[in-house]
């Protein structure tokens, strides 16, 4: 095909999608109004996020003392994750920031727990002590209670070890 063959059919092409443009605008519109209208009726999601530096040498020292083997950054993560999201702890949790509303049987409720188990994500920063514990919900001040129970819960068990330790 030498260039004017090719010109000559792009031309051509155009003047086709011209001719036929009001109903490509048509279904542009309709595509357009089913996109903004499925957006509307997505359910509102919250994050609360809190960063908490942990000193893993002092507070996690006194629990690993008996280990033989030294513990390195990621047992450290799994030690804090384990500590926050045991069942009881997301039980007080719920009891605590009122989720437990939400369940109407023990069975629901233990759903609930599990459920809030997988939703909390708590992050070690690399190369650092710093956690991230977040969690979404669809109530803004649910997330946030939810995230500042366990910080709560989390610094007054790592300042009585402390205490503890200490005497």
């Amino acid at each position: 095909m030498d260039l004017r063959q090719i010109t000559s059919d792009l031309v051509e092409d155009a003047f086709g999608m011209w001719r036929y443009r009001w109903q490509a605008l048509a279904v542009a519109w309709v595509v357009a109004l089913a996109g903004w209208i499925w957006v509307l009726l997505l359910p509102n999601q919250y994050d609360a996020t809190a960063r908490v530096y942990v000193d893993t040498e002092t507070i996690l020292k006194p629990l690993l003392e008996d280990l033989t083997v030294n513990s390195d950054t990621l047992s450290d993560v799994a030690i804090v994750t384990e500590a926050l999201l045991s069942q009881p702890q997301l039980k007080a949790v719920a009891l605590e920031t009122g989720l437990e509303q939400r369940a109407t049987t023990p069975e629901q409720l233990e759903r609930l727990v599990t459920s809030l188990k997988q939703t909390i994500s708590i992050e070690k920063m690399p190369k650092q002590d710093i956690f991230n514990i977040s969690y979404r919900d669809s109530d803004p001040e649910m997330a946030r209670n939810v995230v500042q129970v366990l910080l709560t819960s989390f610094m007054e068990n790592s300042l009585s070890k402390n205490r503890k330790s200490s005497v």
